[in-house]
């Protein structure tokens, strides 16, 4: 690659590449009706597009005897034409047959599970090329010359586990602030019909007022100021919704 033509500075030990230096591509050829079966009684599974794709693998429908396009295990299925451009799945069975709509990357000189971070970072990339009115797609060039930053084999694997770590992460995040969202909903469930003012103090009240300082904060329990006269009925009106007030020493009795 011209250096004109390298896109950003890269790491020691890493070099801008054309994607279809470090894969093998396979594209998919159209079967007629008569080629193909509904069931998979036939020899080989069909896949006729992302239709048929799952969260990570494909659950094909149909099954040909025909061998025109075939995916092997591991291959990375992307769709090239229509809507889903760009969209991914992974071979899990040993062989499938593909349609005109995908094609199959097959590394050769990189990691499989780092080849898909690239690709899936290269969503937009791709949709931005597909052209056409009625059914808009991408070519073999659009995938084969396209220029990446390659990584040594060992530092791939890093990279992998990183994002394996920091999407566990992510999930983790996403799982604990729905449940602050429910928790927020089920304390005014329990509130809002006692018409008693009451303040939510510092997590709660940043969640509340969607203050910028609540983004991301987590909060294990809920803190409310409520008038005296008031503290009897509005514990009462928690622990019939499911609330419970910890054990606290006399010092938080006396204070908190």
């Amino acid at each position: 690659i011209a250096e004109d033509e390298q896109p950003f500075a890269l790491p020691q030990g890493w070099e801008v590449v054309r994607l279809g230096g470090v894969i093998e591509l396979v594209s998919g050829q159209h079967l007629g009706p008569n080629e193909y079966v509904e069931g998979l009684g036939a020899r080989v599974p069909y896949l006729t597009g992302p239709a048929e794709f799952g969260l990570v693998s494909p659950e094909p429908s149909r099954s040909t005897n025909e061998r025109r396009a075939i995916a092997i295990q591991a291959d990375i299925l992307i769709t090239v034409k229509g809507s889903g451009v760009g969209k991914l799945n992974v071979v899990t069975h040993p062989e499938i047959a593909i349609s005109r709509q995908l094609m199959a990357i097959r590394p050769v000189k990189m990691d499989s599970e780092f080849l898909m971070i690239v690709l899936q970072t290269m969503a937009l990339h791709f949709q931005e090329k597909s052209v056409g009115i009625a059914i808009p797609g991408i070519g073999r060039d659009d995938v084969t010359l396209a220029l990446i930053g390659l990584p040594p084999l060992a530092e791939q694997s890093r990279i992998v586990t990183r994002v394996a770590q920091l999407r566990r992460l992510c999930a983790d995040l996403r799982q604990r602030l729905a449940a602050s969202q429910s928790t927020q909903a089920h304390l005014a469930e329990a509130l809002a019909p006692l018409g008693i003012p009451l303040v939510l103090l510092k997590g709660a009240g940043y969640a509340l007022a969607d203050q910028p300082a609540a983004r991301g904060r987590l909060f294990g329990d809920v803190d409310l100021l409520v008038p005296r006269q008031a503290l009897t009925q509005v514990e009462a009106a928690l622990m019939l919704h499911g609330w419970s007030s910890r054990g606290t020493e006399a010092y938080d009795q006396r204070y908190y």
